[in-house]
């Protein structure tokens, strides 16, 4: 009813409420949910593959606020599920040059994989500081939790350049004069549309889109906590949970 459900940024909705977060139905063998919620999985693709709808669904969302992104150079800080999907998004759509920073190689090693043009391991390479020099159209924010990349991202960022703000957390220091000088632009990123999530599963349909390599680890429902111990494993990606 609002004016954002009406311009198809339901995402935007002030009385949006997540399954499994805000209203009850998160690790069960059954859910009730609205059939508002309920999209039909394209033909071909498994269901583990179609849980990862959202999570590329949201690296759709955050290159679609980038505009046309065919040509420009991308810097992306953090390669697990997300950085890995907006590395494939960013080629798929033509980016020049798409460099991936993180501190775990198998992730790196992926990200080369899935078509990053150079990776940088942040916690032991030598030349992590010296790309600092290198300015980037567009850069990406996706290592979270309290990791000082928002920073770094704001300064790689080239003048009147991009920055897409999707996982970092307070508290968080910000380079402002870098920002305010050079007349950057920081652009949060929330969610995803439901177009959006309609376009990651045909993507993943299509084969455009590598999810299986994203899925490390599977646990059945009852193995839960062993499931969310192994998401801290550096070499660990997407871990899935299974009804049975």
């Amino acid at each position: 009813k609002c004016d954002f459900c009406k311009a198809g940024k339901e995402h935007l909705c002030p009385t949006r409420a997540v399954i499994g977060c805000q209203t009850p139905g998160g690790f069960a063998e059954y859910v009730k949910v609205p059939t508002l919620n309920l999209v039909r999985v394209p033909k071909g693709l498994s269901p583990e593959e179609a849980t990862l709808a959202d999570p590329l669904a949201v690296a759709i969302h955050a290159l679609d606020l980038a505009g046309d992104i065919k040509g420009k150079s991308i810097m992306i800080f953090g390669a697990r599920t997300l950085g890995l999907f907006a590395v494939q998004v960013a080629k798929l759509r033509g980016a020049s040059s798409i460099v991936v920073s993180d501190i775990v190689e198998q992730r790196l090693a992926t990200a080369t994989k899935l078509g990053a043009t150079k990776v940088i391991n942040a916690a032991t390479d030598p030349n992590y500081d010296s790309i600092k020099g290198t300015q980037f159209d567009i850069t990406i924010e996706l290592a979270g939790g309290h990791a000082p990349t928002l920073a770094k991202a704001i300064i790689m960022a080239k003048r009147e350049g991009l920055i897409l703000l999707v996982a970092q957390r307070p508290p968080t220091e910000i380079p402002c004069a870098a920002l305010l000088f050079n007349e950057k632009r920081l652009q949060g990123v929330f969610g995803q549309t439901g177009k959006n999530f309609l376009e990651a599963l045909d993507l993943m349909a299509s084969g455009k889109i590598d999810g299986k390599v994203m899925l490390t680890d599977t646990y059945k429902l009852e193995q839960m906590q062993e499931a969310f111990d192994r998401i801290k494993a550096p070499e660990s990606i997407k871990v899935l949970i299974t009804p049975n």
